[in-house]
């Protein structure tokens, strides 16, 4: 074989590592993507983890024996501002959002009527990165002397003044709707039928009889309209504060979250 035909066939090769090298990544860089990634999913697991200390907090008050037994506990104050005027009224506490593999994630969430006050409160003062609304979700437990104010931002789903929603981006992903549908069907019948009353806080006719449906069963009449009236309230915090009167002695604690997503635990005077 002549020298200039091996030359030929080095040139080949060398063209064809190279070509390999550039179709795949370099294997400096998958070394280097290889090591991040048990970084990334423990940055991940430590995230979920500082979340949970104070996620369980709340479920430890919701359940204590003290507590359980009495149905205010799940009675919860939703405080949203508009224009430098605050507002607040009483909800039921939900629960917490689950993600796609059903485990719970740290965002709380309650429901409202889309003809509420507190609708056009939130989109007006919607202000955050995530486009939430600033607001504080507050506890009050009396069997165990456990109040835990947790300050954040307000997401609604649906949107009544937008075609999509803030919580979208919350949880990539999630069906929101058919998570909506799946409290709808979960409210009582008492509850769902006041959907179908005229708009809360509306002025009433004088002398006009004030008449109602008591309840409204799933795929009964009007609850198409009265459907469209419910939505979700999503609660994204940044601040969960947790002051225990009736321990001895009382404690108080308080949970920032970082700009890294990571939750920080302080011990406060009570």
């Amino acid at each position: 074989m002549s020298t200039k035909h091996v030359t030929k066939q080095r040139k080949l090769a060398d063209s064809s590592k190279e070509a390999r090298l550039s179709d795949s990544e370099d294997p400096s860089h998958d070394q280097e993507s290889s090591l991040a990634k048990p970084m990334q999913v423990e940055e991940k697991r430590l995230k979920v983890n500082s979340a949970k200390l104070w996620m369980d907090a709340v479920e430890a008050a919701l359940t204590s024996s003290k507590n359980k037994d009495n149905p205010d506990t799940m009675n919860i104050v939703l405080a949203t501002v508009k224009d430098g005027q605050p507002y607040a009224r009483y909800h039921v506490h939900r629960g917490f959002v689950k993600d796609l593999q059903d485990l719970d994630t740290e965002y709380l969430y309650t429901t409202t009527d889309l003809r509420m006050p507190k609708v056009e409160q939130i989109e007006s003062s919607a202000s955050s990165p995530s486009g939430g609304a600033p607001g504080e979700y507050v506890f009050w437990m009396s069997g165990s002397g456990d109040q835990i104010r947790v300050r954040g931002y307000i997401h609604l789903y649906p949107c009544p003044f937008s075609k999509t929603s803030s919580v979208e981006a919350l949880i990539p992903g999630l069906d929101w709707e058919a998570k909506r549908e799946q409290e709808w069907a979960g409210l009582s019948s008492h509850l769902r039928a006041s959907f179908q009353r005229p708009k809360p806080g509306s002025e009433w006719p004088e002398g006009k009889e004030y008449t109602f449906n008591e309840r409204l069963e799933v795929g009964g009449e009007g609850e198409k309209e009265a459907y469209e009236r419910f939505a979700l309230v999503v609660f994204e915090p940044t601040i969960c504060d947790r002051s225990q009167q009736n321990a001895k002695p009382p404690l108080r604690h308080c949970w920032t979250r970082e700009d890294n997503g990571n939750w920080k635990e302080s011990k406060l005077a009570p």
